[in-house]
C-alpha cells in the first residue's frame, strides 16, 4: 500500500481516482494520505456514506488534530458538507460509487460537484488536493469512462493476496 499511496500522491497537481474491488485498501490509503506529514502536514477532510471501520494506526497521533471526518449519504447532503466552507488542502472521498449512481451522468455529476469543491470559492487560492475512491466493479456500465474524463490519474489497488496486490 505504500507504493500504492506513493503514486497518488506524486500524481501530480490533479486529481486522483484510486480504483479497486472489495477489500484492496482504498479507505485505508485514502486515511493514510490523510495522516501523511504528521502534525506538520496539511489540513485533510475526509469524506465518506458510513465511518471507517477504523483509523489507521502508526505515524504522529497528532495528524488527527488535521484531520476532519464527514459522512454524508447522499449526494445532497455531500454538495452541502462540499460547499460548506472552502476547502482544506487535502480533500478525500472514499466510496464515490454511493454518490455516482449507475449511470455517466450522475458519475458526471458527482465529479463535477468535487472538481468545483477543491477549486475552492477563493480565486486565488490554489485548488485542494483531491483523491477520490471507487469500488470496482462500478455499478453502470458507463460510470467508469465518464470518470476517467474528470480524473486523468488513476492508481489501482488489488486485494492483499492477488497476483500484484497492494
Amino acid at each position: 500500500m505504500a507504493a500504492a499511496l506513493e503514486r497518488a500522491l506524486r500524481a501530480g497537481p490533479g486529481p486522483v481516482l484510486v480504483l479497486g474491488p472489495e477489500g484492496s485498501g482504498r479507505t485505508a490509503l485514502l486515511l493514510r494520505a490523510a495522516m501523511a506529514g504528521g502534525a506538520g502536514g496539511p489540513r485533510a477532510l475526509f469524506l465518506a456514506p458510513s465511518a471507517p471501520p477504523a483509523l489507521p494506526g502508526g505515524g504522529d497521533p497528532r495528524a488527527l488534530q488535521r484531520l476532519q471526518l464527514r459522512y454524508p449519504r447522499s449526494l445532497r447532503a455531500l454538495c452541502r458538507a462540499l460547499l460548506a466552507r472552502p476547502p482544506p488542502p487535502l480533500l478525500l472521498l472514499d466510496g464515490l460509487e454511493r454518490f455516482a449512481g449507475r449511470s455517466a451522468r450522475g458519475a458526471a455529476r458527482a465529479a463535477a460537484l468535487l472538481l468545483e469543491a477543491a477549486r475552492g470559492a477563493r480565486p486565488r487560492s490554489a485548488p485542494a488536493r483531491l483523491l477520490a475512491a471507487l469500488r470496482l466493479p462500478p455499478r453502470g456500465p458507463r460510470v467508469l469512462p465518464a470518470l476517467r474524463r474528470f480524473f486523468p490519474t488513476r492508481v489501482r489497488l488489488r486485494p492483499r493476496g492477488a497476483p500484484g496486490g497492494e
